[in-house]
């Protein structure tokens, strides 16, 4: 993509103050895409208003994607505090994460997100099928069609704890809106959602992926089969995953253990 930032940006333990971007494009963000060999890392951007009536929408990043072998992105300790508003694909830190064939995967050359964390809150307002996310809006990896082998992203010592909410049907997770083929560990969510569609107080959808050591504390508002304390709807292997019974004001998901 010839509009890739590829390279490294150490933002050395400094803060933005009061960002402001208001577009009607797509892949907007501080930096609108984000490609291989890119290293992001040591950045807080505070009190941000990011809107567009776009999709793919992000403080940090609008889209990061890893599409080559032997490359690798990391983002690490950013942060992001304001508000965040788009069309789809719209996460307080990122708006969509993408890593997939040819791109090699492994701990080595994978996209790794990492002690990274956002408070801020995100409204969503969608006459089609959404996706929001409190750190991430949508993550996904692939499989290789030649070895059959898993290409995953890491997400990994992240939270998350601002409030979502939007019209129409989105997929709303607390962490991530909609996740497929990744690898997700240490992580929490602690913001209220609001939608009556596919909501999770951790992640809104999931299939193909791997969740450990994860939970969920944000209470839930809204009604359909779709919508429960820590995953909406999907399949994956949860291990030591739980979620805040008291305060989702959600009783049940067989994905995760409940606790007061």
């Amino acid at each position: 993509d010839l509009y890739e930032f590829r390279g490294a940006f150490n933002g050395n333990s400094k803060k933005i103050n009061e960002l402001t971007i208001n577009s009607t494009s797509s892949y907007v963000g501080l930096f609108g895409k984000v490609g291989r060999g890119s290293v992001i890392k040591d950045l807080t951007i505070e009190n941000c208003n990011v809107t567009s009536t776009g999709a793919v929408v992000g403080a940090l990043v609008g889209r990061v994607r890893l599409d080559a072998p032997n490359q690798s992105i990391t983002i690490d300790n950013c942060h992001s505090s304001g508000s965040v508003n788009g069309l789809s694909a719209v996460g307080c830190l990122i708006g969509m994460l993408t890593q997939h064939e040819p791109a090699t995967g492994g701990d080595l050359y994978s996209v790794i997100v990492s002690n990274s964390s956002s408070s801020a809150t995100v409204g969503l307002s969608s006459t089609y099928s959404g996706v929001a996310g409190g750190l991430i809006g949508e993550v996904s990896g692939g499989l290789s069609m030649m070895e059959m082998i898993p290409t995953l992203p890491q997400i990994k010592y992240c939270y998350a704890t601002g409030n979502l909410s939007g019209t129409g049907e989105i997929f709303l997770g607390g962490l991530i809106g909609q996740v497929n083929w990744a690898i997700i560990s240490n992580c929490y969510a602690m913001g209220n959602l609001a939608n009556n569609f596919v909501v999770g107080g951790f992640v809104g959808s999931i299939s193909n992926s791997t969740v450990s050591n994860c939970y969920s504390t944000g209470h839930i508002t809204g009604s359909s089969n779709w919508i429960h304390g820590f995953i909406g709807s999907g399949y994956g292997d949860f291990s030591n995953c739980y979620w805040d019974v008291e305060t989702s004001g959600k009783a049940s998901d067989e994905r995760a253990a409940p606790k007061t």
